[in-house]
């Protein structure tokens, strides 16, 4: 599935993860050989390419799939960024995207380690996913102010840009004021939260793929849950044109990977999804463009 965006240079999906939906599992990559390896992530590198979509932004793994991607992209043609594993707090969400940290002490050994792996960016889990049986509960914030100020701080010191995965206005708003770059995600905010982002350098990815396809597709395993989810998505929908009128800088991004968001179709999804809801092609187009222009 291909999309015309009157763009030759080709197109950007600033938050994937290479390592759901890529033809293997965890298991299997664990147990395989070089030669595998390079063989999946190859394969999936070049249906990227075939579709024109270049500059992939990862939202990192467990398993050092995304380290291992990055290794290969240049061969591939693809603009490849990777923070190499999440960090959370322990006890939280986040087992399969990265490693667990008690304290700030924890954070600064794993940090270290992080930039000898010659990571592009940081990436911090704030919060968990939403609760679809009930509309508006969320887990709980993983980090305190400070904490997440220390975090971020470290990261400019090398001059890393830091996605943070955060949702509700309590952790949205804290990440923002401790300069965060990105708000991946970003579901159940208030306007007074948008208005967070004006001003600030921080950049939403309001990632609509992910429910926007669980109610495109339906999957009966949620049939229960879709009047939550698409009270989540509408919401989302409201709070991405209120942004875009005010001027808060978006970014495109599908979590490809994610449940019910394909590689390498994640990003074509998205943009349709915003036409769907009423963004036009102009203005789509601009924030592509401009969140290539960026791309770090």
């Amino acid at each position: 599935m291909k999309i015309d965006m009157g763009i030759e240079n080709g197109l950007s999906d600033c938050h994937v993860h290479l390592s759901l939906k890529s033809g293997f599992t965890i298991k299997q990559w664990s147990m395989a050989d070089d030669n595998q390896k390079t063989a999946w992530i190859s394969s999936i590198l070049e249906k990227y390419k075939k579709n024109n979509i270049i500059y992939l932004k990862d939202g990192g793994d467990a398993y050092g799939v995304s380290l291992y991607a990055k290794k290969l992209a240049d061969k591939h043609d693809i603009n490849y960024k990777t923070p190499g594993f999440a960090i959370y707090k322990e006890g939280s969400y986040g087992d399969f995207l990265g490693k667990s940290i008690k304290n700030m002490g924890d954070f600064d050994r794993l940090f270290e380690y992080l930039l000898s792996l010659d990571i592009d960016h940081l990436k911090l889990i704030v919060t968990g996913i939403m609760d679809f049986d009930n509309f508006g509960y969320y887990e709980k914030t993983q980090f305190t102010s400070s904490e997440l100020i220390y975090m971020i701080s470290r990261a400019k010191e090398e001059n890393l840009n830091v996605m943070v995965h955060a949702n509700g206005n309590e952790a949205v708003k804290m990440a923002i004021n401790a300069g965060a770059d990105t708000i991946e995600h970003g579901y159940l905010l208030d306007k007074q939260t948008l208005k967070e982002f004006i001003g600030s350098s921080t950049t939403w990815v309001p990632t609509l793929a992910p429910l926007g396809n669980i109610l495109k597709y339906k999957p009966k395993a949620m049939i229960n849950q879709l009047d939550t989810v698409n009270k989540i998505y509408q919401l989302q929908i409201e709070n991405l044109k209120f942004a875009l009128e005010n001027n808060i800088e978006v970014r495109l991004g599908s979590d490809a990977g994610a449940y019910m968001v394909e590689h390498p179709n994640g990003i074509i999804d998205e943009i349709n999804l915003m036409k769907e809801a009423g963004i036009s092609h102009k203005t789509i187009k601009e924030l592509m463009i401009k969140q290539i222009q960026k791309i770090k």
